[in-house]
């Protein structure tokens, strides 16, 4: 494990950016809405990016503790939460919570995980990879996917080091094993479980009052919204350069205050991002995946307290 700098004391201004809120999962789930919900909080100070992916990603902790928090948090003094989202988080666990432990050193923080029956999220991931992946674009039926997730996974080191699912749909979904160990490393009392359904617009204002009671900010009245399910590009060359660094860029950054290039970015995304509408899952596709998560829902079922027949 690299070495990390450890959490200021108590007399260290910065002590007050510490982050103590972590969405940790699950992928393709309504993490993004949450994110977008909380950073309207006046008390929530959400970071930008939303996925730091400092605990996940070995190449950005070995930056160090004081790094991730000038690099993410820099602003968020005086808040009375302070957040990231990252949904693998949960998924890699093994080496999240000793991170986090250690960097926290004793700190109090809370965290908030969103499930969605595993058969969904896995088929959701799946047209993810398919739509809007450049590098590692899924190019395999969802069954030889499926078929072929452990020899994928097992070929790719890298992507445990770098904090990557991609091709994991299965095994992102197998929750009870995941959950049990946040609470066993932070205490029952410091997470919250919620349901992908839970933020259905029927909900919505329950499920607020909940995570407010549970982060113990005061009641606000927060805007619905909610991201798009699932999303093709329309160019994807246009995707390319707005991830990746250009010329372009570049020479945009140098006459655009950071606000508005943000604002740019934004619009661009919207633009190119089309509502897609994936087709449904093979029936007997969907009747092996019962079988086979049916012992993990299950034992999840007990674990949340919450009636999960609808999964089964």
């Amino acid at each position: 494990m690299a070495q990390i700098n450890r959490l200021p004391t108590p007399a260290d201004t910065s002590l007050n950016k510490v982050p103590n809120l972590f969405i940790i999962g699950v992928p393709k789930s309504g993490t993004t809405t949450l994110h977008g919900l909380l950073e309207q909080h006046p008390q929530i100070y959400m970071c930008s990016p939303k996925e730091p992916r400092f605990f996940s990603r070995d190449s950005e902790y070995a930056n160090g503790f004081d790094w991730y928090i000038d690099s993410y948090f820099k602003k968020a003094d005086g808040f009375r939460v302070r957040g990231e989202a990252t949904p693998t988080y949960l998924h890699m666990h093994k080496k999240t919570i000793p991170r986090i432990q250690e960097c926290l050193a004793g700190q109090n923080a809370k965290f908030i995980a969103i499930f969605r029956n595993p058969i969904d999220r896995a088929y959701s991931h799946y047209w993810f990879n398919r739509n809007t992946k450049i590098k590692l674009r899924e190019e395999l039926s969802f069954e030889e996917a499926l078929a072929s997730e452990d020899q994928r996974i097992q070929g790719h080191p890298e992507f445990y080091e770098q904090g990557i699912i991609s091709y994991a749909y299965f095994r992102t979904g197998q929750y009870a094993e995941q959950t049990q160990a946040f609470i066993e490393g932070f205490g029952r009392e410091n997470c919250l479980f919620l349901l992908f359904e839970d933020l259905f617009p029927d909900n919505f204002p329950s499920t607020i009052r909940k995570i407010e009671k549970f982060l113990a900010v005061d009641q606000v009245d927060l805007e619905y919204t909610r991201k798009k399910e699932s999303i093709r590009f329309r160019s994807k060359a246009l995707t390319t350069l707005i991830r990746k660094t250009s010329s372009i860029r570049k020479t945009i950054a140098r006459y655009l205050p950071s606000r508005f290039r943000s604002k740019l970015k934004s619009a661009v995304i919207d633009f190119n991002n089309v509502p897609f509408k994936y087709p449904d899952m093979n029936s007997d596709t969907r009747k092996m995946l019962l079988e086979k998560y049916r012992p993990s829902v299950i034992q999840f079922e007990r674990l949340l307290e919450r009636d999960l027949s609808h999964w089964k």
